[in-house]
């Protein structure tokens, strides 16, 4: 008897159930190797506490991980996230040591805690800008715009967060990297929420300069801390935060479209592959209602990636087959691992072997392929200019009770 072809006749009696295997790609080596990841920091990372979708979700989706945790929080600082990570057995201090890639989004509360500090001065007791009415933000902007020297003055204070902000940040990175030397670290640059509103009048465009200016400071002293990989959200918004940002619904944090950008950013670090790659293939598990209600912006030069999926008829479960010998009339036991049957790549194969009269079974391979931060809670309006708009902005990043 021919005995390879008693060989494939014993493993083709063996192929009884179907696996769907996804085609490789960098999230899949990226899933194999590195595949758990720890997200810290605020409202941006946080989804607005689930306000909108989280870039971490998106991120899980993508690389096939369930073995990715959020832990932001809405109204996380700098110096509170430091303290979270450097303190003994705090949840987070011991979430570190458990995961292999940490992403870190903080430092937007404390510019935004600063401003507000400056907008009290102008509140009558027992305001608060949760409850301001359109008429009471009318007030407060003329009060502004008639203390605009000292008002400018007092903004100008901001820049004394910068040092503070990244020295916190340099030193939860220190905190992580002793706790779990071998992680790889992500941190988000800020990106600038009052730029839509530089064009309402001089007192926004000054506001909107200002905040440009430190922010980029407080990004660039960032690349002096050792061993992290930037995600460049700042770059990638600017010019871009009427699409990227909910300010039409009165909120700074990102939108759906602006945390698929993030999530295409981080993944993109993360597994070494192109952005819009990455956008093309997210977009590609999207319904068209989905993918028609996104931004243009986020959509330019992307190409749609639809995503490829083969079908393998395989074996499941340890298997040992009898053959009868026809010739010598006694039985031979052939034991076959699923390691020692070898798939042909084409296409589409189909192959039937048939070994005797006694032993004749079929098996096939088949591929299919389609083508190709933070108050969280809203404001009263963003609607006024110049500094209002900013000041609204603020609520957002109030912490949520």
């Amino acid at each position: 008897m021919n005995f390879k072809k008693l060989l494939s006749a014993s493993a083709a009696a063996l192929m009884s159930a179907s696996l769907v295997f996804s085609s490789f790609s960098a999230e899949a080596a990226f899933a194999a190797e590195n595949d758990s990841v720890l997200v810290l920091g605020d409202s941006i990372a946080s989804g607005n506490d689930g306000a909108t979708i989280k870039f971490s979700d998106i991120m899980a989706s993508y690389l096939s991980s369930d073995d990715i945790k959020n832990m932001a929080k809405n109204g996380v600082t700098t110096s509170s996230l430091r303290d979270s990570v450097t303190a003994d057995n705090t949840d987070i201090s011991k979430a570190v040591a458990d995961y292999d890639s940490i992403v870190i989004s903080a430092g937007g509360h404390d510019y935004l805690n600063a401003i507000k500090s400056v907008i009290k001065d102008y509140l009558d007791e027992g305001d608060t800008l949760e409850n301001m009415t359109e008429e009471k933000l009318q007030v407060i902007k003329d009060r502004i715009n008639a203390d605009r020297e000292n008002a400018a003055a007092k903004l100008s204070k901001i820049t004394e967060v910068t040092e503070p902000a990244y020295e916190n940040v340099s030193a939860s990175v220190e905190a992580i990297k002793e706790i779990n030397p071998d992680a790889e670290v992500y941190v988000l640059t800020l990106y600038n929420p009052f730029e839509s509103f530089a064009s309402k009048d001089d007192m926004a465009a000054t506001i909107s300069s200002l905040a440009g200016s430190v922010l980029n400071t407080f990004n660039t002293k960032l690349q002096l801390i050792d061993d992290i990989t930037l995600v460049p959200v700042a770059e990638e918004f600017a010019g871009k935060t009427d699409s990227y940002l909910n300010v039409n619904n009165k909120d700074v944090n990102p939108t759906k479209a602006g945390q698929l950008k993030i999530a295409s950013l981080v993944l993109s670090d993360m597994t070494e592959t192109d952005s819009k790659t990455i956008l093309g293939e997210i977009f590609g598990t999207l319904s068209d209602e989905e993918y028609a209600a996104l931004p243009p912006v986020i959509k330019e030069g992307v190409t749609v990636i639809k995503p490829d999926v083969t079908t393998v008829t395989a074996i499941t479960t340890p298997a040992v087959t009898t053959i009868a010998d026809t010739t010598t009339s006694k039985s031979t036991t052939i034991t076959v691992k699923i390691e020692d049957i070898y798939y042909p790549e084409s296409t589409t194969t189909t192959t039937t072997t048939s070994a005797t009269s006694s032993s004749t079974s079929s098996t096939s391979v088949s591929s299919v392929s389609s083508s190709p931060a933070t108050s969280d809670k809203g404001i009263a309006a963003v609607a006024v200019t110049g500094i209002c708009a900013a000041m609204a902005c603020l609520t957002l990043r109030k912490n949520r009770k």
